[in-house]
Parts: C-alpha cells; sequence; structure tokens
C-alpha cells in the first residue's frame, strides 16, 4: 500500500514540476521576444510606391495557324502508281508528290494531237485553195472551225494529263501520308497534309467594346506552352468585318515569325496586344493593396514626433487602381511616387495605429489574399 503512494506522490512531482516549467519557458520566451521588438506595436514591412513607365497590354488566348495549309487532294480519279515524297519532309512547290495511272489520258492526248495535225493541214489547203476560187467560203470555215475545235480538246487533254500528276502548289512541309501504292483515289481522297510553316498565323477574338484600341500593324506579343519564356514578337495583320453576335468579340490575325519552325498549326497560344506606353504612372505591388466592398485600400505609413521619439503611424488609405502589372499594380489616384505603404502584415494594423518596420524578415501575417476590410470615418 506503501508502495501504492509512493508512484502517485512520484507521478504527481513529474506533472505539476512538468507544467511550471513548461510555463517558466514560455514566460521567459515571451519576455524575450518583447525585449527584442522592444515595444509592443505589430511589426510590419513597407514598401514605396515608385513612378515608372507602364506598358499595357491587351489579353487574350487564340490558336496557331499554318500561313498556307492544306489537305492535298488529286484533280482526276486514277490508281496510285508511283509516290515520290517522305513523310514529315519540306518540298518545293511544283516538286511532283504521287503519280496516277496515265495511260489512259496519254493515250487520248495522242491520238487527239494526230487528229490535230490532220485537221490543221485541211484547214491551211482550204486557206489556200480559196484564194484560187477552188473551194467555197464556208468549206474554208469549217475547216477552221473543226481545226480550233480540235486544239481545244488538245489542251484539255493535256491539262488531264498533267493531272495524273499530282504536285505541290506551294513550297512547305509534309505532313503523314494517307494513301498507298496501288489504292485507287477520287478527288476527296486526301493525299497528305501541306504547311507552310513560316510566318505563322495566330488568331484569337477581343471583346467589340475594345475596336478603338487595336489595328491593323499593332505589335503582338505571343506565347505558347511549348515554347516556356519565349515571346515571339509579331503584329496584327487582320481584322474581322464583322462581329459575333453570341460572344460579341471579333477576331483578329497576327502574323509571327517561325524560322526554325517550332510552332505548328493547332497549337495554343497566349496573346498580348501591345496599347501606348504609359509614362511616369506609379505602382505599388499587389500584395500591399487590401480589397473589400468599399474600396481597394492601403496603409499609408508616415512619421510622427512623440515624446522626443519618431514614430511610425499606419493610416488607411483608399486608392484608385488599374490594370496588373505582373506583380504590381497601377495606382491611379491616391497615392505619390515615394509614398510608403506596408506592404505585409497589415492584418495586424489597425488605422492610426503604431507600428515597427522591420525590411530585414517580412512579416508572416500576410494580408495579400484579404478581401474584406473595416471602412474607417
Amino acid at each position: 500500500m506503501r508502495k501504492y503512494f509512493f508512484w502517485i506522490i512520484i507521478l504527481l512531482i513529474i506533472i505539476f514540476g512538468g507544467t511550471f516549467g513548461f510555463h517558466f519557458l514560455r514566460n521567459a520566451k515571451m519576455a524575450e521576444q518583447l525585449a527584442a521588438r522592444g515595444s509592443l506595436h505589430p511589426v510590419i514591412s513597407t514598401v514605396a510606391a515608385v513612378k515608372k513607365d507602364y506598358q499595357p497590354v491587351l489579353p487574350s488566348v487564340g490558336s496557331l495557324t499554318a500561313f498556307k495549309g492544306i489537305d492535298l487532294t488529286s484533280q482526276v480519279n486514277g490508281e496510285i502508281t508511283k509516290i515520290m515524297f517522305v513523310s514529315g519532309r519540306h518540298t518545293k512547290q511544283g516538286d511532283a508528290l504521287v503519280q496516277l495511272d496515265d495511260r489512259l489520258a496519254r493515250e487520248a492526248y495522242n491520238m487527239d494531237k494526230a487528229t490535230l495535225a490532220y485537221d490543221k493541214v485541211n484547214y491551211l489547203s482550204q486557206k489556200a485553195l480559196i484564194k484560187n476560187n477552188a473551194t467555197s467560203q464556208n468549206e474554208v470555215d469549217s475547216a477552221q472551225a473543226t481545226y480550233m475545235a480540235q486544239k481545244a480538246k488538245v489542251a484539255q487533254d493535256k491539262i488531264n494529263l498533267d493531272d495524273t500528276t499530282i504536285r505541290a502548289p506551294f513550297s512547305g512541309k509534309l505532313g503523314l501520308r494517307q494513301v498507298d501504292v496501288g489504292q485507287y483515289i477520287t478527288t476527296s481522297t486526301v493525299i497528305v497534309s501541306l504547311q507552310q510553316l513560316d510566318p505563322m498565323y495566330v488568331d484569337f477574338p477581343l471583346s467589340s467594346n475594345l475596336l478603338s484600341q487595336f489595328k491593323s500593324g499593332q505589335a503582338v506579343h505571343v506565347e505558347v506552352n511549348s515554347q516556356p519564356g519565349k515571346i515571339y514578337n509579331g503584329k496584327i495583320v487582320a481584322v474581322d468585318s464583322l462581329v459575333d453576335e453570341s460572344t460579341r468579340t471579333v477576331n483578329v490575325r497576327a502574323s509571327i515569325k517561325n524560322d526554325d519552325e517550332s510552332l505548328l498549326p493547332g497549337q495554343f497560344a497566349d496573346i498580348s496586344v501591345l496599347l501606348p506606353v504609359q509614362k511616369d504612372v506609379v505602382e505599388v505591388p499587389r500584395a500591399a493593396i487590401t480589397y473589400s466592398l468599399y474600396g481597394n485600400a492601403v496603409l499609408l505609413v508616415t512619421e510622427k514626433e512623440v515624446d522626443g521619439k519618431t514614430e511610425h503611424i499606419a493610416t488607411e488609405k483608399y486608392v484608385t487602381t488599374g490594370d496588373v502589372d505582373g506583380e504590381n499594380v497601377v495606382i491611379l489616384k491616391g497615392l505619390n511616387a515615394g509614398d510608403v505603404i506596408v506592404s505585409s502584415g497589415q492584418n495586424k494594423v489597425s488605422s492610426g495605429g503604431v507600428v515597427t518596420i522591420n525590411n530585414s524578415t517580412p512579416s508572416t501575417d500576410d494580408s495579400s489574399q484579404a478581401t474584406t476590410a473595416t471602412k474607417t470615418s
């Protein structure tokens, strides 16, 4: 029984001793932190509003389109006898790509050429005879008509024969072959895709409300996910002639260089239409802005002499914000360049309160995501 009470006493000593030690260490730590601060005022970080030139843009998203792009087909039906291209390779305008069976077309051409030669001789003979009144004008006219008709037929035969050789209509890069030797194709059969990749078009929509802010020749920046960090410079080459009634947007086309052909049609793109540069605008970090239903505000830090000491006072000040410029936001009204504002620690500050500035280590109590604020009178 004594042993039982002995262990209970030991356990109580451990519990009370641990509790006392915890509170002692906690109070000592708090005292140390307060001593390090030198005051009970909230610690914040500050930043000065800066004046700079700002490049406003109209952002949009769009798709890349080839400067020229087609699905190559044949002008005539026929059986493929020879394929003269390799998938994925470049070709030049006029290069022969596919040969169709041309035996019937060639035979018709040769026969009609022979008939044409006979008709020509007959026509020339009739012209010679009319000079000696050895034939009638009707015979001459008939011979001429026959000759001209046969000449037109031979010309059509030549076109039909040429159409059995399918050629590249322009220089570009070929896609994957869609046909094989021996296959019978029609005029609707896709043989291969042909794309001219430099320059490249990018098509994108912009709000019709912004029509006065963009036009042909205006500079654009284009970025694609396949080339992170790379900006392609280009310009607007065309603006559509109508507004989409369902979206109230107008389609815009820009042109960019694609020398290395790293961009392909169909890729997604982020587009920025460059507007005139705004000189000497005031900007502050977005993290310094507190957004609320009452308006957007910052905490303006000013100095005040109290009992011979300089204290820093944080006062809420409403501002009119403009465009977002990266990590900054343009201030249209309410601040001047050089004004010092709270950049982090806003949640710990009451308007008109004294603060302690520590810009060496930003406060962990950052209110950059704050969406509400207290309206002050």
